[in-house]
């Protein structure tokens, strides 16, 4: 079976790079009628981005990318990426920034992984720092990285940028989402029903339940199911964070 591979990297402006190779590409595609091709372009913020851009014909198959949920995709197969094990995170950094690096302290190797939330873009942006600098030890960068309050700053190299990912998350969130989203982020337990969702913002249990449902569908918060298959709500650990620092609106 052919693949096509549809990657969309949309932050706010377009890189030149990827949208001329797109072009290039989609003429490709149409004019050799190649069944398997190579897309890049943006990255999908809404199904109307998508639904006017994808190919026609049974042989071609697209992979979109979003920080939300395309539920809107009549016919796609939703995959959610959990964070890297930690044995991946490591295989990660040996890669960047080399294996005898990472064997020179395999302890703030694993803490640093722990530390970037496992997220592959943190655990990208990190490397990337750790290749710029390689006077930089591993220890240092944990040193760095355990500051609760500078975490997020640290995790920014260039045009990567954790917090800026989690900022556009949260801007596209109604007001009364944002609002629970910051409540939500000073208690101190680790999971919590919808019904707390809904106290938190003084509004019945339904309402607490959609906008909970909301942060869901923008990465904002995790959910699993309890034995009695009722949904319960965390955050990642950069997540709140992210929730802690954001003023008031």
């Amino acid at each position: 079976m052919s693949l096509l591979h549809l990657l969309f990297g949309f932050s706010g402006r377009i890189n030149r790079g990827k949208y001329w190779l797109a072009i290039v590409l989609w003429l490709a595609f149409w004019v050799i009628a190649l069944p398997v091709c190579l897309l890049a372009g943006f990255y999908i913020l809404g199904t109307n981005l998508v639904d006017g851009e994808l190919p026609s014909g049974s042989d071609c198959r697209v992979i979109v990318t979003s920080r939300t949920r395309l539920a809107g995709l009549e016919g796609a197969e939703l995959i959610d990426l959990e964070p890297m094990a930690p044995e991946n995170g490591l295989a990660v950094l040996r890669k960047m920034i080399g294996a005898d690096r990472v064997a020179a302290d395999p302890v703030a190797a694993r803490r640093v992984v722990d530390l970037c939330g496992r997220l592959p873009l943190g655990l990208r942006i990190v490397a990337v720092r750790l290749a710029a600098k390689p006077h930089w030890t591993l220890a240092r960068l944990v040193e760095r990285l355990e500051d609760e309050r500078a975490r997020l700053g640290e995790l920014s190299a260039g045009a990567l940028d954790l917090e800026e990912s989690l900022r556009a998350s949260y801007r596209r969130v109604a007001q009364q989402a944002r609002l629970a989203l910051r409540q939500l982020s000073h208690l101190s337990v680790a999971e919590f029903p919808a019904w707390t969702v809904a106290a938190v913002l003084r509004v019945p249990l339904r309402a607490g339940e959609e906008i909970a449902e909301s942060l869901v569908d923008a990465r904002l918060l995790e959910v699993r199911s309890n034995q009695m298959g009722r949904p319960r709500y965390r955050f990642h650990s950069l997540v709140r964070l992210f929730a802690r620092a954001q003023p008031t609106e």
